[in-house]
């Protein structure tokens, strides 16, 4: 049987993720991300509060870019791959963006593609 990973190794997982991504993961920049403590964020990390509110952990998701299905995730491996589906998502989603800010102008303006 798999053992569900605590909120804190859920979060560590967000951390790791996003160094992965770029974002600055150090306590000051999440916390004022998230409108909380840096010194919040750190007990939420290293498992002295177990038991964050909503919005906190909204901000958080938000912060790392993923939504709150983020921890409905049991194992590291779904954490993981939870993670990426996120990243893949978006990346697809905002590499339709261009195309559909056009397809929005070009309307806005009566106008179409063959003009």
């Amino acid at each position: 049987m798999t053992k569900t990973l605590s909120l804190a190794k859920q979060v560590d997982i967000l951390f790791k993720h996003g160094r992965d991504q770029g974002l600055s993961v150090t306590y000051r920049a999440v916390a004022e991300a998230a409108g909380a403590t840096a010194n919040n964020i750190f007990r939420i990390h290293h498992g002295q509060n177990r038991n964050p509110g909503l919005r906190t952990i909204s901000a958080l998701v938000k912060y790392f870019d993923t939504d709150l299905g983020y921890f409905s995730c049991k194992t590291k491996a779904s954490c993981l791959n939870y993670l990426n589906r996120t990243v893949l998502t978006k990346t697809k989603r905002s590499s339709l963006l261009p195309n559909r800010v056009k397809q929005v102008s070009l309307r806005r303006n009566h106008r179409t593609r063959s003009r």
